[in-house]
């Protein structure tokens, strides 16, 4: 498997004409279905983009063993946690909804406060210390500490 980028994927599955070849895509560009987990989802975007786990963690903010443990499947994080690893990423909405259902959370949804302020952050084609700094002017929880 190659790596792409998820453009590249998605020009890839945009111009195909039959089910023969979705099949090749499926099995050619995508993980194993068994292991579509938050954990293996996420590691699989990072190889795709080139992305050092240590230096998304470290950008996350959260503690290092911590991260580790969610990036194994050991521990089940919280929505937040999930969002902070995923915005550390640059992970776009689509992305970012995908882990979250990945992760058997609700995705980013426009009625709930604090997820239309990071909804309106990603149009705005904020960083996640943006996003956090955001989070905190407007009285919601940042996803680490300021």
């Amino acid at each position: 498997m190659d790596k792409k980028t998820t453009g590249e994927l998605h020009k890839i599955l945009k111009n195909i004409k039959n089910g023969q070849e979705l099949v090749n895509y499926i099995n050619n560009e995508l993980p194993p279905q068994d292991s579509m987990t938050f954990h293996a989802y996420y590691s699989f975007y990072l190889e795709q983009h080139n992305l050092e786990k240590a230096k998304v963690i470290q950008i996350s903010g959260i503690s290092r063993t911590y991260a580790y443990q969610i990036l194994q499947g050991e521990k089940n994080p919280s929505r937040d946690k999930i969002l902070a690893l995923t915005l550390a990423a640059g992970m776009d909405l689509a992305n970012i909804n995908h882990c979250l259902k990945l992760a058997g959370m609700n995705e980013l949804y426009e009625k709930v406060r604090k997820d239309a302020i990071i909804l309106f952050a990603l149009n705005k084609n904020l960083d996640i210390m943006d996003i956090n700094e955001l989070l905190f002017e407007m009285d919601e929880e940042p996803f680490s500490p300021l």
